[in-house]
Order: structure tokens, then C-alpha cells, then sequence
């Protein structure tokens, strides 16, 4: 007679940068040459790397007239969740509203919008999506700026999924 034991669930990080923690697999960010990374000295916002999961994330901006901006990666779970670093005021002229869709297997799947507050400040860990009771298979998921009129800032920082 044999015994069937449930297996434990667990969390694997996608980070921005060093991607994904059992299969290596690194996010793909497109245009390429828009996004940089924690080593941007030309970058307005700075984030603080001790702050930052591994100490490191992925930024782009948005401006209108440029091709949408997205971040794509592929998982297997049953569930999901997004961290942005997310921006307040920064200053006269920088961009710190964020605003992105998602889409997960193909199928649009919400939006997130931050409204910079007035206080100065950069917010680490930000759950800007959780999706859980998935079926136990890959996933294919999409960070997008499609569909928003403004200029919008990206900070990725890392992925959870279960």
C-alpha cells in the first residue's frame, strides 16, 4: 500500500536582476535600451540598494510617443506576486506616476496605478499584484504601459511565486 504525501508549497524570487532562483530564467525587458539598472548614474531617481531586494531592480520611463514599455517572464505555480519600487515627489520635472497593466497566459488580467503622494520618498516592497489559485503549470506574465496616456516610471524590484 503506498502513501500519498502533499508536497510543501514554496516561494522562488524572480529577482529584476538575477532572475529566477531554481531555473536562472531572467526577465525580459523591452525596448531594451530604455531600462537600466541599480548601476544608473544618469538616473534621476536613485533607490537605495539596501533597501532593494538583492540590492538591485530594474527602471525605465515612459514618455508619450515611445513604444509601450514591458516586462515579461515565465513561472510555474499556483501563485503570483509583483514588488515595484514605487516613486513620490522626486522633484520638478520627474516622472513618478506609475501605471501598468498586466496579462497572465495571454488573457488581460488589471492594472495598477500609483499617485505619487506629495511627501518625498521612494516606497521599497510594494505589492502592486497578487493572483493566486492558479493551476499547477507554466505561466507566461506581462508588465505592460500599454493603454496609459501619461508618462509613467517602472521600478521592478522582484517576482514571488508560490
Amino acid at each position: 500500500m503506498s502513501t500519498i504525501t502533499p508536497a510543501n508549497a514554496i516561494n522562488i524570487t524572480i529577482d529584476d536582476t538575477y532572475g529566477d532562483s531554481e531555473t536562472g530564467a531572467v526577465p525580459i525587458y523591452s525596448p531594451v535600451n530604455a531600462w537600466d539598472g541599480a548601476d544608473c548614474m544618469k538616473c534621476a531617481i536613485q533607490p537605495d540598494a539596501s533597501k532593494a531586494h538583492d540590492g538591485s531592480w530594474y527602471a525605465a520611463t515612459y514618455n508619450k510617443g515611445m513604444e509601450s514599455l514591458n516586462i515579461s517572464f515565465s513561472f510555474e505555480g499556483t501563485a503570483l506576486y509583483v514588488y515595484f519600487i514605487l516613486a513620490n515627489d522626486e522633484g520638478v520635472g520627474i516622472t513618478t506616476t506609475t501605471a501598468v497593466t498586466f496579462t497572465l497566459d495571454g488573457v488581460p488580467d488589471g492594472d495598477f496605478t500609483h499617485i505619487p503622494l506629495d511627501a518625498e520618498g521612494l516606497q521599497y516592497n510594494e505589492l502592486v499584484y497578487a493572483r493566486t489559485g492558479l493551476n499547477q503549470e507554466w505561466h507566461d506574465f506581462l508588465i505592460s504601459t500599454s493603454g496609459f496616456p501619461g508618462d509613467d516610471f517602472v521600478n521592478f524590484d522582484y517576482a514571488l511565486y508560490t
